[in-house]
């Protein structure tokens, strides 16, 4: 089992930021190479489908904790060299207007080295940590 876990500081408050990350539609605003999100269902159990150069995506919504800020979901089928993969994104307050945003997941790699897997997730994840500020910071 592989685990990964980045994470970085923005510029944005925990409320302007958990806005836009518990939309589990919304995941193509700020992260690079998705080129279509659709969702079929909602709240928990919607499985949303990411459309990247490489394929599709499908990632299952399995918890969103507004009082954590704190979202869950799991990577149900992927062109990227994982399975079994759970994930999360969360925030904690740093201060006025600034917070830490985690992004980490456990899978198990398939298909190439372990630490290639995770090179890859780690690269996903500091991906959508600047999108993220591109959108959210002036």
């Amino acid at each position: 089992m592989c685990e990964v876990s980045v994470s970085t500081e923005i510029e944005a408050s925990v409320e302007t930021v958990w806005e836009t990350i518990r939309d589990f539609t919304a995941i193509d605003r700020y992260a690079t190479g998705i080129t279509k999100c659709s969702v079929e269902g909602s709240g928990i159990g919607s499985v949303r489908k990411l459309t990247v150069a490489s394929g599709e995506i499908y990632e299952k919504l399995e918890s969103l904790d507004d009082h954590e800020h704190k979202i869950c979901y799991s990577i149900v089928k992927s062109p990227l060299p994982i399975e079994a993969c759970q994930s999360s994104m969360s925030l904690s307050y740093v201060d006025d207007g600034k917070c830490k945003i985690s992004w980490s997941s456990s899978f198990e790699a398939n298909g190439v080295p372990e630490k290639e897997a995770m090179r890859i997730l780690s690269g996903v994840y500091n991906s959508g940590f600047e999108g993220l500020k591109r959108l959210l910071c002036p």
